[in-house]
């Protein structure tokens, strides 16, 4: 099935006038992302508006694993969370904790054995809580290591990662993470972007501390596209007729009047 879109000719000039739309449209919540920003303040109440319940993810890109970013990661990976990924330059860390936890990583067999703390290594190895495969087949990340628990994964990354941050994200963190995720990000300098379905009130000042940056608002089949203030939508090719159309278009005009725009 193809999703054709369709963009309205009209535009919403602010986060303000978007939250007339969306509550026009009956909303309370939108689902909110973008907002991209590497202001501490704004990253403080990006981490603060997360919900405790339902699905949202905050990403990260670019900076560095200074000394104190890897202090607040060391803390951030035993907290509470669904998921945390995260790339360095040579070394990946993928945390699950409900299932396991992993580390793929660019390194020689005389560091893997430093990390691990052993005289040397075999291509299969199982020392305590970890499992892992050094493959020698020229592969760029030669090194894959599993266990159970997030902790020993986090040092054996923290033992071969470089400093250079690539990207990364975190979904479903609750609030024990919360302090350990805003200092990671705040520490390792990166640019931090949010998804979240959050209240209209919130997703305004959101959007208003982050004005200029690219996001957008979704609910009820309608994206509201930031800083420009598209309004687009989209039909399936069942149900593409110019008829089908003109009735998404003219839905858009009402709700438009209802909200006084």
């Amino acid at each position: 099935m193809t999703l054709y879109t369709l963009q309205h000719a009209r535009h919403l000039a602010s986060a303000q006038e978007a939250l007339r739309f969306y509550r026009a449209l009956g909303e309370t919540h939108v689902q909110v992302s973008g907002c991209n920003t590497r202001a501490a303040a704004q990253i403080t109440r990006f981490v603060a508006v997360l919900p405790t319940r339902g699905p949202h993810t905050v990403s990260f890109e670019g900076g560095r694993l200074t000394a104190l970013a890897r202090e607040a990661l060391a803390q951030l990976v035993l907290a509470s969370y669904e998921y945390l990924d995260v790339r360095s330059q040579n070394a990946d860390l993928r945390c699950w904790p409900a299932l396991y936890s992993w580390v793929h990583a660019q390194a020689d067999r005389t560091a893997l054995a430093r990390a691990l703390g052993a005289e040397l290594v075999d291509s299969s190895f199982v020392l305590g809580e970890l499992r892992g495969t050094f493959h020698s087949d020229g592969r760029p990340y030669p090194v894959d290591i599993e266990t159970r628990a997030p902790q020993p994964a986090w040092r054996i990354f923290d033992a071969l990662s470089s400093d250079v941050l690539r990207r990364g994200f975190l979904r479903g963190a609750q609030p024990d993470s919360h302090p350990h995720l805003v200092r990671l990000l705040i520490e390792s300098g990166s640019e931090v972007q949010i998804d979240a379905v959050l209240p209209l009130e919130v997703a305004c000042q959101l959007t208003n501390d982050t004005a200029g940056a690219e996001g957008g608002w979704q609910s009820s089949g309608v994206l509201v596209a930031f800083p420009d203030g598209i309004i687009t939508g989209s039909l399936t090719s069942t149900q593409a007729s110019e008829t089908d159309e003109a009735d998404w278009h003219a839905r858009i005009d009402e709700v438009l009047r209802k909200a006084g725009l």
